[in-house]
């Protein structure tokens, strides 16, 4: 039997393979391997999925919305009637009583083994 010289030297001349010629049916046999194993794959991915999601669900009602929730109103004044935007962060920023905690907190930041000087 003779042989091909080159990169495919170890393919004997005049052999065909059955999934090259024309008219052959199907994939070869490791792309029908190879999809058994994606659809494994993707089985265990959707598995996870549907483990995973009341978990998700649970994450989202008692974290997520309450957390969005708390925002939106603090853009609302006292009553919860009308829009006032940022304006309370504004005023929050603002007021003394929010600069005199921010000096404060640096202060033991500085100096974490001592007092704060007063002031």
């Amino acid at each position: 039997m003779a042989y091909a010289s080159g990169p495919a030297a170890k393919v004997p001349v005049g052999t065909v393979d059955l999934v090259d010629r024309p008219g052959a049916s199907g994939p070869p046999r490791s792309r029908r391997r190879h999809r058994g194993i994606r659809q494994e794959r993707r089985e265990r991915r959707t598995i996870a999925v549907l483990f995973m999601a009341p978990a998700l669900v649970m994450l989202a009602v008692l974290v997520v919305w309450p957390f969005v929730n708390t925002f939106w109103l603090s853009l609302h004044d006292r009553t919860g009637t009308t829009f006032v935007g940022l304006s309370n962060y504004v005023s929050m920023v603002k007021a003394p009583e929010t600069r005199r905690a921010r000096s404060r907190r640096s202060c033991s930041c500085r100096w974490p083994s001592r007092s704060c000087p007063p002031g």
